[in-house]
């Protein structure tokens, strides 16, 4: 895909090269449609950095296949984790902007562009996060929501690092260069790199991260099973958590969100357990479970809340 100079005009008067970094692994079903959002940003002075790791399936020739002078790949010999390649990805980058991009999510066209144009008009805040807008493959077709309107001056809340941890709050960050001078990087983590990196990132240069209010990342959501990989995966963000509440850069404050995650993912585990349990007939491990005077007086709320949240999903979907 060879880029188009057809949307030269405004947007190019924010000249800031952007470097968009991206990591893939046995991605080649969604890291087409990844990259093409890219490329066809209103704001064309971007480069794409693809960290490939160590993929076993076609997600080399998927980004080969895009002829643009703007893709560059970096190949790793053998699968790192998504926090050494997205390190990766930070050692060669040379905008003055950088933006993570999943490989399985796509972003709106005018992304860059309202963002850079947004930080012009407000300046000073080094870290900006857009809305994520969840897409469900089986949902709402996604041209519709790439195609809606983007608010000319959207809403903005700053937002301090122990809040945005204690809130569980989540997207993917826009963020000046210059920040990375302090040496912050993502840790070597296979879940919860992302949420680590940011907070570290705010922590550490004592800026707010902008939370702009303008829906333009679209988030893939694939429903997943209660499996081990769950609780791999929770397994992961404890480690992350408690990692990331020994780092210098982590005050009193962020202590007290760390701890107040780690509580509410004890409660994540429970459910978690409760449900596999269920669906397994391990009555006896069910019952242990249910009847544990620590656990069984939260296991009505915990519920409520997965339902609740499935119902919003099934909306989304219809």
């Amino acid at each position: 895909m060879t880029s188009s100079t057809s949307n030269a005009g405004l947007d190019d008067t924010l000249d800031d090269l952007v470097s968009v970094y991206m990591t893939a692994h046995d991605a080649e079903e969604f890291i087409g449609a990844a990259i093409d959002s890219c490329l066809a940003q209103t704001h064309c002075r971007l480069e794409l950095i693809i960290v490939d790791d160590a993929s076993t399936d076609r997600t080399v020739q998927e980004v080969l296949a895009r002829d643009d002078e703007r893709v560059k790949l970096i190949r790793l010999t053998e699968n790192a984790g998504p926090g050494v390649a997205r390190n990766a990805a930070l050692e060669v980058a040379t905008g003055g902007w950088l933006a993570v991009l999943d490989a399985d999510d796509v972003m709106h066209r005018r992304r860059l562009s309202t963002l850079l144009a947004w930080s012009s008009a407000n300046p000073g805040h080094r870290i900006l996060v857009d809305d994520s807008v969840r897409w469900y493959p089986h949902g709402r077709d996604s041209d519709d929501l790439l195609g809606a309107a983007v608010p000319s001056a959207p809403r903005f809340r700053d937002v301090a690092a122990d809040e945005w941890l204690r809130r569980h709050l989540g997207g993917k960050p826009m963020f000046r260069r210059e920040l990375l001078d302090a040496g912050v990087r993502y840790p070597d983590f296979r879940a919860g790199q992302d949420t680590s990196f940011l907070i570290q990132l705010a922590a550490t240069s004592g800026d707010p991260i902008t939370w702009v209010h303008q829906p333009t990342y679209l988030y893939r959501f694939v429903e997943g099973s209660l499996s081990t990989r769950t609780l791999r995966r929770l397994d992961e963000v404890e480690r992350m958590l408690l990692d990331l509440r020994l780092r210098p850069c982590s005050d009193d404050r962020i202590r007290v969100a760390v701890d107040m995650r780690l509580a509410a993912l004890r409660d994540e585990r429970m459910l978690v357990e409760v449900k596999a349990a269920w669906k397994s007939r391990q009555l006896v491990e069910l019952s242990r479970l249910v009847l544990d005077g620590s656990n069984w007086w939260r296991l009505p709320l915990l519920a409520s809340a997965s339902v609740r949240t499935r119902v919003r999903r099934k909306n989304v979907v219809g």
